[in-house]
């Protein structure tokens, strides 16, 4: 009966049949329909790239279809993974069922692919891992052009579209230098040198490596008692070889295997509800070309069925901030339509703490907050001591806790929208000390809507849109650890800086959980063609219930909420002669103003520049507003700062871009 129906298929295959031409990109066992229909029959599915970029699904069927390699008749077990193919079908076949049985395979080429091959399947095939609203990903930035030199689409754009949370130009070219300047640290003067590379192995793998080097410049000159003179504390302890990294990464945000270690970006955690735009480095550079000490660590992967993120901030001392989500896709068996939409449903629980959180300061006999020094730290009988931080006498465990959940209503070329669902809450602490001070923790819900959506073929324009709204207790804050959580840990600053500010896990814990609140976030991001890229968010919150006050007995300072917050950013990282990005941050900034200091001490800025002046000399600058604590008044300040200097070296893997 088989052979009878493999006749017929052939007879009617020239009239009433039509080609498919690709490449296999996945198989696997028919489905159980399928095995049922053969009567027992050997089924095979395939996953098939077509020429046109599309993905369609079609089985192999022993005994129906045949298959042949350069003409000559050979096993079904030869259409392999990477195989190009030609496939004859029947005309009326549905290739969305997913049964539709090819009558003929010819194997044109049995393995290898083609950089256009890889380009055209990113282009359809990449999946949203699910509880990835905030995933950091840029879009593949290039042009992609087939050997004729004729473009493709590239695949649909997703995730962040720009690298807001940076400190530093991120560059997207290959490159080694040696960048020379003068800095000014430890009221001392430096020549600082620093070679560094930079490489790019396609979208998979890129490493970053530096070696930055301080050699006292005044008052003994550069060569005194003939020897060179390093600055002293650069390179005493294990963790200050860990800025060495720059950055190792492997893969993208939002691929199924995704490896981020370096000190250069800004995480996020889920849909943000818990951990948004947490960046480690933000108090006050002070080391030449921006070094950072703090090196993070991410690691994400995903598959059918389920997946995980986790997060340190730190990866020398990972207890002071670590992070981590996991989520199932209880609908990930489905198939067809159905599986871009509903089979991409995904249950998550998440978690962030820190497990050394600031609780109370060390206090001199004035009530000002110490901060301590190279003569004083470490310190006995203090929980924590470090130069140039504040003194924290107690400190407790901060940790939010959190359930996800996330579907996706549209799902095509050019759009995807995924509605979801979270509640979190700060756990309670132990022990709690001093007057009227309060243990628990409040919770919160979040309701919201991420849309992304692309425009254009080769050149594409992206759009990410994010919308939610909020209802939370007096003794919780949404986003608990974000961009300005290492400042706000030690004072939670919501205008001017004070003495009389607390460590932001004491402000909230001390407030009324009967104060309840509603409030929104919305944000907004474009990109085009890998280039210009611009973002912009706001958020606030209002009282709706309960009583007036959010605290009990708030003083001037204890009365502000903290949950009005800006975010603007502008970058363009493309041109070959001039690189650019700056951000502001204004957070927490319902509180007092100071006509004297509009921007108060809770603004956050960054940008900088790279100017290609001549074939290999860069000139670099860098300019921000981030806090350093005031010594004698031990307060949070924000401190202008800026570095400049000059590379030589050369930039290459460049020609793509230049095509701009």
């Amino acid at each position: 009966m088989r052979r009878l129906l493999a006749l017929l298929v052939l007879i009617g295959a020239p009239a009433l049949a039509r080609e498919v031409r690709g490449r296999i990109s996945h198989t696997e066992e028919g489905s159980e329909e399928a095995r049922k229909l053969a009567g027992g029959a050997s089924v095979m599915r395939m996953n098939v790239v077509t020429e046109s970029g599309a993905v369609v699904t079609l089985t192999a069927q022993e005994g129906i279809t045949q298959v042949f390699e350069r003409s000559q008749p050979t096993a079904l077990a030869e259409v392999r993974t990477e195989a190009r193919i030609k496939v004859t079908v029947d005309d009326d076949c549905k290739l969305e069922s997913e049964l539709c049985v090819a009558a003929r395979i010819e194997i044109d080429r049995p393995s290898g692919l083609t950089r256009i091959d890889a380009v055209k399947e990113h282009a359809v095939v990449a999946e949203d891992p699910g509880m990835k609203a905030m995933g950091s990903s840029r879009g593949d930035a290039r042009d992609a052009a087939d050997d004729l030199g004729e473009p493709v689409k590239r695949r649909f754009i997703k995730g962040e579209l720009t690298n807001l949370g940076s400190d530093k130009l991120v560059l997207a070219d290959s490159r080694f230098g040696l960048r020379s300047g003068v800095a000014r640290l430890d009221n001392s003067i430096y020549l600082a040198v620093a070679p560094e590379i930079d490489l790019h192995f396609g979208d998979w793998l890129a490493l970053g490596l530096g070696l930055p080097l301080n050699v006292r410049a005044y008052a003994d000159g550069f060569y005194d008692t003939h020897k060179l003179k390093f600055r002293e504390g650069d390179y005493s302890r294990a963790s200050d070889y860990a800025r060495i990294l720059r950055f190792l990464t492997l893969g993208r945000k939002e691929d199924q295997f995704f490896v981020n270690v370096s000190p250069l970006f800004a995480a996020s955690i889920g849909h943000g509800a818990i951990v948004r735009r947490y960046n480690a480095n933000i108090e006050s550079p002070q080391e030449a070309f921006g070094y950072d000490k703090k090196v993070g660590a991410e690691i994400d992967a995903y598959g059918r069925y389920g997946g995980f993120e986790a997060f340190t901030g730190d990866l020398m001392h990972p207890n002071h901030f670590l992070a981590g989500l996991a989520f199932v896709k209880p609908l990930g068996w489905l198939t067809g339509s159905a599986r871009e939409t509903w089979g991409w449903t995904s249950l998550g629980v998440s978690t962030a703490m820190d497990l050394a959180a600031p609780y109370t300061l060390d206090r001199g006999p004035n009530g000002y907050p110490q901060v301590g020094d190279t003569d004083i730290c470490p310190q006995p009988g203090v929980d924590y001591c470090e130069p140039d931080d504040p003194i924290v006498t107690q400190t407790r465990r901060a940790q939010v806790v959190g359930v996800d959940l996330e579907t996706k209503v549209v799902k095509s070329e050019n759009a995807d929208v995924k509605p979801y669902l979270d509640y979190s809450r700060l756990l309670d602490i132990s022990n709690p000390s001093g007057p009227g001070a309060r243990a628990n923790g409040g919770g919160g819900w979040t309701a919201g809507v991420l849309g992304r959506f692309n425009a254009g073929d080769v050149k594409v324009h992206a759009f990410r849109l994010v919308g939610e709204l909020r209802y939370f207790d007096g003794n919780y804050l949404p986003g608990y650890f974000d961009t300005f959580y290492e400042v706000q840990k030690y004072q939670f600053v919501t205008g001017k800086a004070d003495t009389g500010y607390e460590p932001k896990l004491r402000t909230i814990l001390d407030r009324d959980p009967a104060h309840k609140r509603a409030g929104y976030y919305l944000e907004a991001a474009y990109q085009y063609n890998g280039g210009l890229a611009l973002m912009a968010a706001y958020e606030d919150s209002f009282h709706v219930s309960g009583p007036d006050s959010i605290c009990f007995g708030c003083t001037d300072l204890q009365k502000y909420v903290g949950s009005r917050n800006l975010t603007l950013h502008i970058e363009y990282p493309a041109y070959s002669w001039l690189q650019f990005f700056a951000s502001f941050y204004r957070r927490s900034f319902d509180g007092p103003v100071d006509a004297s200091h509009p921007l108060g001490d809770n603004t956050l800025i960054y940008g900088a520049a790279r100017v290609h002046v001549l074939w290999i000399f860069f000139l670099n600058a860098r300019v921000f507003r981030s806090w350093r604590p005031d010594p004698v008044l031990g307060e949070m300040k924000n401190l202008w700062g800026g570095d400049f200097d000059l590379e030589i070296g050369y930039e290459f893997d460049r020609s793509t871009r230049n095509k701009r």
